[in-house]
């Protein structure tokens, strides 16, 4: 049977350390991601000229299919079917995994759409004045609506949150997340649904609250589910 107190005491000592190195790797994520957010909103015009215009054909449904599958309604309630069935087969090493980046994306996501819905800058295509607005136009709260819901985006946060955890733990498999992220990042800029800045900052957003969370992530799941505790491998550990 396994020793309880002595798993929690490894999970709460890993997880100090795991705190540290992704606090500091945050920092530098976070200085990184202010310079190229700065660059993006300095050339927004410009990257945003380079989409197809207007977009048609096989690209844009491509786009629009990728965009789908990192809404929140989608993505999060299919990660979790799959880890489902991960262990249902006795996969349980792969469907801890799967629910732990699950959490991580739902967490990132869900920090995304909460600075939107109070940072209020309008949607690229959207038919209301083009700026940043706050919580509220005109006297009414905007918080919620679609409209004014583009910085940053929510579909790219949740995607980089889901790949960067996989990233830090996994590092090779983790591309493959990463992948994903930025080609979310490239649909929601090819349907209008935003502009490349927005983009990036759903990538800063992401991959920091991934980074800072992935630690007390796996403390919980490892706390709960201790018959096989999951290793985080420390930032820059290759697997």
């Amino acid at each position: 049977m396994t020793d309880r107190p002595a798993v929690l005491h490894d999970v709460s000592s890993s997880t100090r350390r795991g705190l540290a190195s992704g606090g500091l790797l945050a920092v530098v994520v976070g200085i990184l991601g202010v310079v190229a957010l700065a660059a993006a909103l300095r050339w927004d015009d410009a990257l945003w000229s380079l989409r197809s215009d207007p977009p048609t054909g096989p690209w844009l449904v491509f786009a629009h299919v990728l965009s789908a599958s990192a809404n929140g309604a989608v993505l999060i309630p299919g990660a979790v079917f799959g880890a489902a069935c991960l262990g249902w087969s006795r996969r349980a090493s792969a469907a801890r995994w799967l629910l732990a980046m699950t959490l991580a994306g739902t967490l990132a996501g869900l920090s995304g759409t909460i600075l939107r819905s109070v940072i209020g800058r309008a949607r690229p295509l959207a038919p209301v004045p083009q700026g940043w607005h706050g919580p509220r136009v005109d006297g009414h709260w905007v918080i919620g609506r679609h409209a004014y819901g583009s910085f940053p985006s929510g579909h790219t946060s949740l995607a980089a949150g889901f790949g960067t955890f996989l990233f830090l733990h996994r590092r090779r498999s983790g591309l493959a997340g990463l992948a994903y992220a930025a080609a979310v990042g490239w649909s929601r800029v090819e349907v209008g649904a935003h502009r490349p800045s927005d983009v990036v900052a759903g990538i800063v957003v992401g991959g920091a609250v991934s980074i800072l969370a992935g630690p007390l992530i796996l403390a919980r799941l490892n706390a709960w589910l201790p018959d096989k505790p999951m290793d985080a491998k420390p930032p820059g550990a290759a697997t």
